[in-house]
């Protein structure tokens, strides 16, 4: 998880900021940190004790992710919309 995903997520802090800061203001970070952290650390456990249900939530995750990111870059089909986020991120 470490490998892959602190070097994929290296730009969520942007994102983080963006979203956080009209809020929080300079604390945005601490926020943004705490639930970054939170969040990573209690899927780490999810999937040491619930294997089955971690890699169901992962692969859930990704399409919707990689679906979303085809529909940004303009290469979503004639379907609805969520429906083209699952058919172009599975």
């Amino acid at each position: 998880m470490v490998a892959v995903g602190v070097p994929h997520g290296a730009f969520d802090h942007l994102v983080g900021e963006r979203l956080l800061r009209p809020f929080y203001g300079r604390a945005w970070w601490v926020v943004f940190g705490a639930a970054y952290t939170g969040a990573a650390g209690l899927f780490g456990l999810l999937w040491v004790f619930v294997p089955g249900v971690a890699l169901a939530a992962f692969l859930a995750a990704s399409v919707v992710h990689f679906g979303l990111g085809d529909i940004e870059d303009g290469l979503s089909p004639a379907l609805p919309r969520w429906m083209a986020i699952v058919v172009l991120g599975a």
